[in-house]
């Protein structure tokens, strides 16, 4: 899949034990309960809505997994809370299985340069980036899954210069940024 440009997993068809999240989900309102005293009512809202059955585990895991935010506002108009606390307190429980899934597989990724934007295991847009100075690479970060990969750097767009990166001069535009400027010697872009 990943050759066809593909993403790896799809987490809406994993299947997890309901007791097993029944368990995250009330855990996780405690919690956020303890630490958040004027979001306790809607977070006790939650909290019946799951024992109530209102909350159907495996829609939050496929919306989740398919960045479909329209549900969770739905749900949340349903139940009466705010839906950015139901997207968060499913992310927070739902986050460390889909990152499990990626630990087990990443050695998928890990030589291949991936040339989307966006996460090879789950499609997820990228949250964050870092660029290692050292080796002159950029590696991206999923805020879905946890995954990092490395992103190509960037290249002439006209693309008739051999590419050769030890034959290229860098130029610093800063010594406090992480910007390279590429002149490439054979026609001059940048």
């Amino acid at each position: 899949k990943i050759e066809q440009g593909e993403q790896i997993a799809d987490f809406s068809k994993i299947e997890i034990n309901r007791n097993f999240l029944i368990k995250a989900f009330h855990k996780i309102c405690e919690i956020r309960k303890s630490f958040n005293s004027e979001k306790e009512e809607e977070i006790k809202k939650i909290e019946e809505a799951i024992d109530n059955g209102k909350i159907d585990f495996t829609k939050i895991q496929k919306n989740l997994a398919l960045h479909k935010l329209s549900y969770f506002n739905t749900l949340s108009k349903k139940i009466s809370v705010s839906k950015e606390l139901l997207h968060s307190i499913s992310l927070t429980v739902y986050g460390p299985i889909f990152e499990l899934c990626v630990e087990m597989r990443k050695d998928l990724i890990k030589d291949y340069v991936w040339k989307k934007g966006s996460c090879p295991f789950c499609g997820t847009n990228t949250a964050m980036a870092k660029f290692e100075k050292e080796v002159g690479r950029r590696v991206l970060w999923c805020p879905l899954c946890g995954a990092e990969w490395v992103y190509k750097r960037l290249e002439c767009p006209f693309f008739i210069c051999p590419i050769v990166l030890s034959d290229i001069p860098l130029l610093y535009y800063s010594p406090f940024l992480c910007i390279n400027i590429h002149p490439f010697s054979t026609d001059k872009s940048y």
